[in-house]
Parts: structure tokens; C-alpha cells; sequence
């Protein structure tokens, strides 16, 4: 089979998701917690493989070691840390000029919803849903192999599942009473919401349903999925510029407090923002003034 992805049944993208570092970063690295220090680790190691090679003309630079900085033209032989120029065409990983670790935080973070095998026995830090559907969920894991090769090996292990068959479709009737469905904890919190939103409740098993009964490769590949998303599948994941918002975890905005912060400010010099739309000020009693309007 070869080198075969598989990725996060919900959104559709890749577990392998690479960055490259600017060179202001190699020279001044930032100050990161411990978590997202090891995401950094992630992403870099990712993003040194590629088929996608840059052009002496591109002003990339393949960084060996800290001292040693070779031209891209002459370095196919060398392994190395991919240093990004202006017109970059590198496609093992996002240009850190356009989304930062912070913004990709969690984008490599896979984890699983197993369905329920016959010594299954509940454990004390099951969630709701976990004590009454046919599904529970693994631990996590930051490394998705490729589908022929091996599973992803999960931490915490829960329920006993330490390496899930996990993958986006049934390659056999047997294998669907094995197989989890992948996802970016991320879109399942995402997916959480939706469902509370319209039905009231966290309807995983008709997430599941819908797994169990699309899981087929021509289906799977037929699922409408955005066009960013079509434009990077492939047999590797294909990091393209403008498409940088495919790694940023939608749960976790590090720049909307500022930019909320921003607008409020905003509003506070516009004289109409105290009003609503009837043209009366917010803190009055819309009632009040209908009373006093019918008294005249």
C-alpha cells in the first residue's frame, strides 16, 4: 500500500501537521510553556519531509545544525530544519509567518471512540454517554502512523486500549466491530456543542451511527469537505499557503481576547453604541417609554 494518512473523520485533515520555524525564531527562540514546547518538536520534525523542494531564488535555507546553514539548491542530500523565504513553496508545513504555535495547538493530538468489546467494564472516570452507548473513548496521542504500518499508541490507557485499530473506513466486515473513528478532540468538543445546541444532548451514538454506516473508502472520499481541504489531500497532507487556518484549534483563540478588547474599545467612541435598535438607550426601559409615549 505505501504511506496512506489517516486523519480526523470529522474535519478531514491530517494528525501530521508540520510548521516551519521563521528565522527570527531559530535565532530568538520564543518562551513557550512545557506543552507547547513539545508541540513545536512536533511540528519541525513533521515539516523536514517534503516533496515540495524550494528554489535557491525562494530564500530558504536548510538549518543542519546552528552553526551550519546550507543553500536548498545544494542540500537534497542533507536532512534538516527548513528555514522559510518570502516565496517559500515548502510543502511539509505551515509557514509560522502565518499561524503560530499557539494557534496550532492540539492539531497533531489524536484520540479515538471504540466501540464497546464484551469484557468491557466501566472505569471511574467515564463520561455520561460512556456508561450507557456502545462507544468509549481512548486515551490521547500526538503521532498518527500510517495506516499500514501501525496504530497509534494512546496515553492514558483506558479500558485497556492502548493501540486502537483505528482508521476512516472498513477495509472488512469483521473490522467494523473493531474499528474507532479518529478525531481532533478539538472537533469533538465542537461537535459537543452543536449537538447540545440542536437536540439538547451529546448524541454520540448517532455520531457513531453515521461513522459505522458512511465508513467506506468511496463515501469517505465522496464526503463534502471544504476546498482547502481537497487541495491538501494526497498521500502526504500538502501545506499550503492561505490555508493555515486548517491547523488552528477552533476551541482555542489566543488572539480573540485581543481582538474583542479592540472592538470593545471601538464601540466605546461610537455615540449610537449605548443604543439598541429601536433608537433608545440600553439602559432605559423600552416599556417606560412605550407607557409614557401612549399616555400623551
Amino acid at each position: 500500500m505505501g504511506y496512506s494518512e489517516v486523519c480526523c473523520h470529522l474535519c478531514g485533515v491530517s494528525f501530521n501537521i508540520g510548521r516551519l520555524r521563521t528565522p527570527e525564531e531559530v535565532q530568538n527562540p520564543p518562551a513557550l510553556s512545557p506543552d507547547l514546547l513539545l508541540d513545536l518538536a512536533r511540528y519541525t520534525e513533521i515539516a523536514l519531509y517534503s516533496s515540495n523542494r524550494c528554489r535557491r531564488m525562494d530564500g530558504c535555507m536548510i538549518l543542519k545544525d546552528i552553526s551550519l546553514k546550507i543553500p536548498t539548491e545544494n542540500a537534497e542530500e542533507y536532512e534538516g530544519e527548513h528555514l522559510p523565504g518570502l516565496n517559500c513553496i515548502h510543502g511539509g508545513g505551515y509557514q509560522g509567518r502565518s499561524i503560530s504555535v499557539q494557534e496550532m495547538h492540539g492539531c497533531c493530538t489524536v484520540q479515538c471512540l471504540m466501540p464497546k468489546l464484551s469484557y468491557w467494564q466501566p472505569e471511574i472516570d467515564d463520561q455520561e454517554f460512556e456508561k450507557t452507548e456502545d462507544f468509549f473513548l481512548t486515551g490521547l496521542s500526538d503521532f498518527m502512523p500510517s495506516r499500514d504500518a501501525d496504530y497509534p499508541t494512546m496515553f492514558p490507557v483506558r479500558h485497556k486500549c492502548q493501540r486502537p485499530l483505528t482508521d476512516n473506513f472498513f477495509w472488512s466486515a469483521d473490522e467494523e466491530r473493531m474499528t474507532g473513528m479518529p478525531f481532533h478532540p478539538a472537533c469533538l468538543e465542537l461537535y459537543k456543542r452543536a449537538s447540545l445546541h440542536r437536540s439538547g444532548k451529546v448524541d454520540v451514538q448517532g455520531l457513531m451511527d453515521w461513522f459505522c454506516l458512511e465508513a467506506k473508502y468511496e463515501i469517505y472520499k465522496s464526503f463534502p469537505r471544504s476546498e482547502a481541504v481537497k487541495r491538501a489531500e494526497g498521500q502526504w497532507w500538502v501545506h499550503r499557503e492561505g490555508d493555515e487556518h486548517l491547523a488552528a484549534n477552533p476551541c482555542f483563540v489566543p488572539s480573540l481576547q485581543k481582538i474583542l478588547r479592540i472592538r470593545t474599545r471601538n464601540l466605546a467612541d461610537d455615540e449610537d453604541w449605548c443604543c439598541n435598535v429601536y433608537g433608545v438607550e440600553a439602559t432605559a426601559s423600552f416599556s417606560s417609554k412605550a407607557n409614557e409615549k401612549f399616555a400623551e
